[in-house]
């Protein structure tokens, strides 16, 4: 079997989304080959593609060895044999082999197969890829590590900051998805959508299909916290985002959701970032002629909202930005943590 290495690797890549790095299922950290394609399930996700091996070739791969080979090897083209127990492939003077399970456990099966398609509206990668980083992280409060799907918007919240992207989905019910699933919708391009009972299925090019799990149950009425008057007019300083790609440095992978805190006052900005790694701090004058405002808020999505829409509106507890087609809303830093930064930075200045 001779297959070319980058368009192998590209198709492993695009499918990782449902790999776990736990074995929550038997053989979920596995690359699945079967009638024709490779496939990845860990409970959540569902992800599979058209595979370049002969349809009759079935087997369970652990993907992480499968990948870092891949990824170090350099030739264009290489030569897969298969034997009872092993893929083996050869290249220029070298020869590897990966273990392969030939009983294909993981229960891809449940999966309901997807029976017509609809494309997706050309904004909604966008639309979730902004909306996902105000979702929660507590276990304990599911609805909120969830994104909420509407036919005419989709929103998410974690208790102090909420975000709504209006928009038709196309989406028939509400339902909300993980947003560990969903975000991947927006690196992959995807381009069409077909729902069915437990399962919200996207597709895309290559044959590329990503299946997230879906849930019915009740979430918030946001609509009370979004159109409540704010009217005090101001103005987030571009200087922000400078300081604040900065800052973000601090968040990796690791930090997920992590939250850059920014302080406000007239002519003055003051950033923190602080991950597991790290932190960074950095004063800044800037042109800002609001009231003093403290509050917390992903770097990504702050450097998202000043480069899309600068203004916005002020009250005694929050900051809100209306961009038209989106609206974000934060909670200001409650006035006994705005005393604590104050104190610190005035025994700093000493």
């Amino acid at each position: 079997m001779r297959i070319e290495r980058e368009s192998l690797l590209h198709a492993l890549e695009s499918i990782q989304p449902g790999l776990s790095p736990r074995e929550v299922l038997e053989q979920s950290s596995c690359l699945i080959f079967q009638n024709g394609r490779i496939q990845t399930f860990n409970d959540e996700i569902a992800a599979s593609v058209t595979s370049p091996f002969p349809k009759n070739f079935t087997g369970a791969i652990q993907a992480e060895k499968f990948l870092e080979l891949l990824r170090k090897l350099t030739e264009d083209v290489l030569e897969f044999e298969e034997t009872e127990s092993e893929l083996r492939f050869v290249g220029k003077g070298r020869k590897a082999g990966l273990r392969m399970e030939k009983e294909i456990t993981l229960p891809i099966s449940q999966i309901e197969k997807p029976k017509t398609w609809t494309k997706l509206n050309d904004g909604f990668s966008e639309a979730v890829n902004f909306v996902q980083q105000c979702a929660g992280k507590d276990e304990s409060e599911f609805a909120l590590t969830c994104i909420h799907i509407t036919s005419k918007y989709v929103e998410a919240h974690n208790n102090f900051q909420l975000c709504r992207w209006k928009l038709k989905t196309g989406f028939t019910s509400p339902v909300l998805v993980r947003q560990s699933a969903i975000k991947h919708v927006a690196m992959l391009g995807l381009t069409d959508v077909s729902e069915t009972e437990s399962w919200i299925h996207f597709k895309g090019q290559n044959g590329l299909v990503l299946s997230c799990r879906r849930y019915i149950m009740d979430y918030q009425d946001l609509d009370s916290i979004i159109k409540q008057e704010i009217s005090e007019p101001a103005t987030l300083p571009r200087g922000l985002v400078e300081a604040t790609e900065k800052a973000q440095i601090m968040l990796d992978n690791t930090d997920e959701g992590g939250h850059v805190q920014i302080e406000l006052k007239p002519g003055k900005l003051r950033i923190r970032g602080e991950g597991v790694r790290g932190w960074y701090e950095e004063p800044k004058k800037v042109q800002y002629d609001g009231r003093p405002i403290t509050f917390m808020i992903p770097p990504a999505l702050l450097i998202d909202l000043i480069k899309k829409h600068n203004e916005c509106f002020l009250s005694e507890d929050k900051i809100k930005v209306d961009g038209g087609q989106y609206v974000y809303i934060s909670v200001l830093v409650r006035p006994k943590e705005k005393e604590a930064v104050d104190d610190q930075e005035e025994s700093e200045d000493e």
